[in-house]
């Protein structure tokens, strides 16, 4: 899938097995390891390097061991295809203390250089930082080029105390913080318009959505989704919210779940926003490559803010990768590098 608008041109490229449509070498990489086997993927891409590699050291395990285990299989891969690698050590829901270091570590591996080649392992960094590298590259020139690796994966539900089966992906009420870069503007008196990617946990983006008080609400599905069973019950977790806010069919659109540029052209096609008359946001509650094309669409426009939800904390659920990967070319065509 090819599009473009404004000023960015994507392309995303899917493949079953390790991604043929990288770049040999990239100027600066973002790595994020995890107890998601998909941080591994890398492992087997036999032609990439980069000048400044920055990984991200998450203070959160898992009871096998699983995300130390990749941390230092991913770390030592990255060393020998890096001239330089910087560690930002934090917890991943302490936000404004991690992000501080990134972007530490960001401006120091950009410099001087305009229109810089980026590469973000985004199937294991979560929306803050990979969105938010992403943005502030792209809106202060510093990046012209940056390719999104991502593979697609299963879940596995589990039963927890209390609680029915499930994918209980986060614990606690969610803290709802603009994504840097993408933060927008505010206007106190206008009407809110929501643009909700919808994923799994359509119970609590109905209580984002309570407290938010919009006065319209649209969604992006993920329809088709990786696995045929995950649409029925992806449009089931999200019934009471479509019911609750009167939702209207044109109002809900629908996106391949793996597909960040197919999204983004549903999106601009669909037109679903009123900018003149409302206050836009755009609500990450669904897959990564849709919350991409939130973040896409943000800047292209009149920079509605996007939107990500801060758990508690997050909670070990199995993954078993499907063995497809995307790769998401994005190039800014003002920039001098394409």
């Amino acid at each position: 899938m090819k599009y473009q608008d404004a000023f960015l041109q994507a392309v995303s490229i899917s493949s079953s097995g390790p991604p043929r449509a990288l770049r040999d070498r990239y100027d600066v990489g973002l790595f994020c390891p995890s107890w998601d086997a998909r941080c591994r993927s890398i492992l087997a891409v036999a032609e990439v390097a980069w000048d400044i590699s920055i990984v991200l050291e998450l203070e959160s395990d898992d009871p096998e061991g699983h995300r130390a285990q990749n941390f230092r299989d991913v770390e030592r891969f990255v060393k020998e295809r890096s001239g330089e690698v910087i560690i930002c050590k934090g917890e991943s829901v302490n936000t404004a203390a991690l992000w501080e270091k990134l972007h530490v570590a960001l401006r120091g591996a950009w410099g001087d250089r305009r229109s810089s080649s980026m590469f973000i392992d985004y199937s294991t960094c979560p929306r803050f930082y990979s969105l938010g590298s992403f943005a502030v590259g792209v809106s202060s020139g510093r990046v012209g080029v940056v390719d999104f690796f991502y593979n697609e994966a299963e879940y596995t539900k589990t039963s927890t105390e209390g609680e029915y089966e499930d994918y209980p992906f986060s614990s606690g009420r969610w803290q709802v913080v603009p994504i840097h870069g993408l933060q927008g503007s505010f206007r106190p008196t206008a009407p809110k318009l929501f643009v909700v990617s919808a994923g799994f946990q359509g119970d609590k983006t109905a209580r984002v959505l309570s407290r938010e008080d919009p006065h319209r609400v649209s969604l992006l599905m993920p329809i088709p989704g990786t696995v045929l069973e995950y649409d029925a019950e992806v449009r089931a977790r999200n019934d009471d919210i479509v019911r609750t806010y009167l939702i209207p069919g044109e109002q809900i659109i629908e996106a391949a779940a793996g597909d960040a540029v197919a999204a983004w052209k549903r999106l601009g096609k669909a037109g679903l926003e009123r900018f003149e008359e409302e206050d836009v946001y755009y609500l990450c509650c669904g897959t990564k490559p849709h919350s991409l094309a939130l973040a896409l669409r943000s800047i292209t426009t009149t920079h509605p803010t996007v939107l990500y939800n801060i758990p508690e904390r997050f909670n070990y659920v199995p993954v078993v990768p499907t063995g497809r990967s995307w790769v998401y070319k994005i190039r800014d065509l003002s920039s001098l590098l394409y």
